[in-house]
């Protein structure tokens, strides 16, 4: 207690005294170093072709205003040196004392009808129009608060890109199989316009439109690896879902495949339980862990776990076996009331044979009671399916929940569509929602925005058994923030 009352004492007694940090009267100089962001070289969305800074007291009026385009640098003039493409040194000389604001714009003409006497609007937008190409730059921008005192006040200014990167690379995961990709799409997240300075939110009254598609057929032979799309866009509250489509081939397809229009069949559920109907389709989750019953092309029915989240659901809603997860419920009345069931992807029926469940040609007349909320249980004179440590087993021991079900109903529809011609198998995989990997706290967290300065990578790997016929897909997204790598 001691100890704290002496320090507000010395506190105290400093405030009564003389204010030793503000500024005295007189003039100073201010020589800033200027560099885009960090990398290890300048490369096309990087340069400077165009530079503007503007020094505002700390009401943001505007006192003085340099560019890159007047050549007037030298100790006793203020101006811009260029001393690379990416790096410059400015100066403002006799400067009176005391706060100011610099305002930083490259490669961009916004606000360049401003002069001195005006005041800086931090709130400014840009306008994203065509993009960014060699010639214009990058636009990039940067708000610094100084102080000038006497002799030279050095300021170091890294700029910020305006503008996020979003990469998409392809592994052809497989041994020896070939994998051509027909195009890959990402949704409408690409805002018009974004604030031209930095802001902890998301420029408001922007429209959104659809990023640049990849459409050019690409082969990766197995193993390989190709980035099949580089872009840019500005900041935004919306997260990318991607689209792939292609096919799987044999090793020795080395050409591009044609193309022809099938019926393609899309299926879609919703992680709630709904009551066994007659004639529909629904994947039974065990209620105590997250295990679907599956139908093998060997007669056998196992269980699969399926993780969390919309990630692991839409492999599996992409995976080749997918109907193999799917039971038709047909409801009987005859003799005795209960339900057949049939699995979608091996067309067969769930069968008792010998106190186990197999597929076969005939059927077996299951009851099934219970309710949404607590589940189901699937029974057949006095043996259920239950979950037995990640093994299905079919007796009277299992307990509440092992042997409750839910019933997550399938919605189907049809469309024509371009595929891949020959293909062993399609790809036609959907991600809506996509995790990425914190680089903060090294685990996989939701995607919920798109920042300025940062570079997006999602890296997709395309897996095949040729055994199976199963085909599986692993998503990793990485966000970097002013990496040491290039935005070209």
């Amino acid at each position: 207690m001691k100890r704290l009352l002496l320090i507000i004492s010395v506190l105290a007694l400093a405030a009564c005294g003389k204010d030793i940090s503000a500024p005295q009267s007189g003039c100073g100089d201010i020589v800033i170093s200027i560099a885009t962001p960090n990398t290890k070289s300048a490369k096309d969305g990087d340069i400077i072709k165009s530079l503007r800074i503007y020094l505002t007291d700390t009401d943001k009026k505007i006192v003085r205003v340099i560019s890159n385009s007047v050549a007037n640098f030298g100790p006793e003039n203020d101006g811009i040196e260029m001393t690379g493409t990416e790096s410059a040194t400015a100066r403002f000389n006799n400067v009176e004392r005391g706060y100011y604001k610099l305002y930083f714009i490259a490669n961009s003409d916004a606000l360049s009808n401003y002069a001195v006497g005006d005041t800086i609007d931090e709130d400014a937008s840009i306008t994203y129009g065509t993009g960014f190409d060699d010639n214009s730059g990058m636009p990039l921008s940067l708000v610094k608060d100084i102080q000038v005192g006497p002799g030279k006040s050095m300021v170091e200014a890294p700029l910020i890109r305006l503008c996020s990167r979003i990469r998409v690379t392809v592994k052809n995961g497989t041994l020896d199989k070939m994998v051509w990709i027909k195009d890959i799409n990402l949704n409408a997240i690409r805002p018009d316009i974004s604030y031209l300075f930095p802001h902890d939110d998301f420029c408001s009254g922007a429209s959104h439109s659809e990023l640049d598609r990849m459409t050019t057929i690409t082969g990766l032979k197995a193993n390989e690896q190709k980035e099949l799309l580089n872009l840019y866009m500005f900041e935004s509250d919306k997260v990318p879902g991607i689209e792939i489509h292609g096919g799987v081939f044999e090793e020795t397809q080395t050409e591009a495949p044609g193309t022809e229009t099938r019926s393609i069949e899309k299926y879609s559920f919703e992680e709630t339980s709904a009551a066994p109907e007659s004639g529909e389709s629904f994947l039974l989750m065990n209620k105590s862990m997250r295990y679907l019953i599956k139908g093998h092309d060997d007669g056998n029915v196992g269980i699969d776990f399926l993780a969390s989240g919309d990630g692991p659901k839409n492999t599996l809603l992409a995976s080749s076996d997918f109907k193999d997860y799917i039971w038709e419920t047909t409801y009987n009345n005859f003799w005795n009331s209960g339900y057949y069931l049939k699995n979608s992807g091996q067309d067969k029926y769930l069968y008792v044979s010998s106190s186990s469940v197999r597929l076969n040609s005939s059927y077996s007349l299951f009851t099934v009671s219970g309710s949404t909320t607590d589940g189901y249980t699937i029974m057949n004179g006095t043996s259920y399916l239950w979950n037995n440590i990640g093994s299905l087993a079919f007796n009277a021991n299992g307990k509440d929940p092992q042997n409750k079900w839910l019933f997550y109903k399938i919605s189907k529809t049809t469309s024509e569509e371009e595929v891949l011609k020959g293909a062993e198998t399609l790809i036609h995989y959907a991600n809506s929602t996509l995790n990425h990997v914190d680089p903060d706290l090294g685990i996989a967290v939701p995607l919920t925005s798109i920042k300025r300065d940062e570079d997006i990578d999602i890296k997709i790997t395309i897996f095949y058994s040729r055994d199976t016929g199963k085909m599986g897909f692993e998503t990793v997204v990485w966000k970097n923030i002013n990496n040491e790598t290039t935005f070209d």
